[in-house]
Formats: C-alpha cells, structure tokens, sequence
C-alpha cells in the first residue's frame, strides 16, 4: 500500500514559527555564526533601488548587533527613502560612534532616490516622514557641449530645519510633529 507524501515548500521552521524570528534575525544568526569561525572578516553590506532600502535595514540590525565586528559598511545604490527621522538619528549615532559607515550612491536623475514622495507631509509630520541616510555620492551624465559640468558631488544629509527658510513653519512643524 502506497502513502502519498507531500512536499513542503521552503519556508521557516517550526521552531522560527514559534518564536517568530524574521527573514533578518535567521540572516543575522547565520552572518554571526560565520564571524565565530572567520573573525578577522569584516561585514560589507550593498544593495540596489529595493535592494539597498533592504541593506539598509540589515546594516543596522548588524551595526546594533552583538559578535559582528565594527565598523559594518553599507553601499545603498539608487535607495528610496528608508527610514523615519528616529531611524535616520540612529544612523548617525552609529556612525559617530564607528559602528556603522554608510554610502549612498545615486545618479541625478533617477526617480526612484526620491520615493517616498512625502508632499507637505515632510514639513508637517517630520517624525512621519521618509529620509535619506549616510553619505551621498550623486553622479550626473557627462556634458556634451565641451564645458566642464558636475560629474560628482558628496553631501552629507541635513537636518530636518537647515532646509527651511520661514522659521514659523519650523515651528509649527516641531510643535504638530511633538503631537502624533
């Protein structure tokens, strides 16, 4: 007598199930585990448009992350916004205490560096809103008239009041962020 059998698709454990680690803590597990037999590796994280928003996520996980060798490096290439304002102020406080270097690297005309579009959502809600993180790299196509144009340019993201001029708005906005 035959016993039908069926195939389980790839997914989580039981045992994840239970617990309910996500795809980043199983990735987090697994990239410890390989600093406890190679621990003079250092961690380089890199990621394209959806790609780089996901590596963005994880070298933050891993900056955060206990047995994973400091400083963690990020390349976010063509990244949409990622994070909140907290996620961006942790970020930076990676990143000034070394745990964490991260490069953004974009091209000037690519749509996709500026989704989330926020709207006056930004200068409303700025807790709400989406923002760039690290150090950017912006290239921009090569000049076909002979001149000598912009090729590149490195910035560093500004806080969220160095952009606005009216200070009233600055304030409204502070005092409805501190709302929600």
């Amino acid at each position: 007598e035959e016993v039908a059998t069926e195939e389980k698709e790839e997914g989580p454990t039981t045992q994840d199930t239970i617990t309910r680690k996500s795809k980043c803590d199983r990735l987090l597990k697994l990239v410890q585990d390989l600093f406890v037999e190679n621990p003079s590796y250092t961690l380089h994280v890199a990621g394209h448009s959806l790609g780089a928003a996901l590596a963005s996520l994880f070298a933050m996980e891993a900056a955060c992350a206990v047995g994973i060798p400091k400083p963690v490096t990020c390349v976010a290439v063509a990244s949409p916004k990622v994070g909140n304002v907290f996620f961006r102020q942790t970020i930076e406080y990676l990143e000034g205490s070394r745990r964490l270097r991260f490069l953004r690297v974009s091209n000037a005309a690519d749509v996709v560096t500026f989704l989330p579009d926020q709207g006056c959502c930004y200068f409303l809600f700025p807790n709400r809103s989406y923002h760039h993180v690290g150090m950017k790299i912006k290239l921009y196509p090569p000049t076909n008239d002979g001149i000598k144009g912009k090729s590149v340019s490195v910035t560093y993201p500004r806080r969220f009041g160095d952009n606005l001029v009216n200070f009233r708005l600055y304030q409204a906005a502070r005092n409805c962020g501190r709302c929600i």
